[in-house]
């Protein structure tokens, strides 16, 4: 028996489906959701980590400002 590239032997053992899950779409369209989520968190922190690191607590100042002073 030959198989092609395209029709591999696990390939061929495997059932066809012919209509994927409403839960397999919405666990999919949720994790999906959730990795841009955590883009947008990782962008947002990186844009804006001087602010954060700075004023936590603290006094509202920068290496730059207390060099000056």
């Amino acid at each position: 028996m030959k198989f092609t590239a395209a029709n591999p032997p696990l390939l061929s053992l495997s059932p066809a489906r012919k209509h994927v899950s409403p839960v397999a779409v919405a666990g999919i369209a949720a994790l999906f959701a959730i990795g841009l989520l955590y883009l947008y968190l990782c962008l947002f922190f990186a844009l804006h980590q001087r602010e954060f690191q700075y004023t936590l607590g603290g006094t509202r100042s920068t290496p730059e400002a207390a060099a000056a002073a």
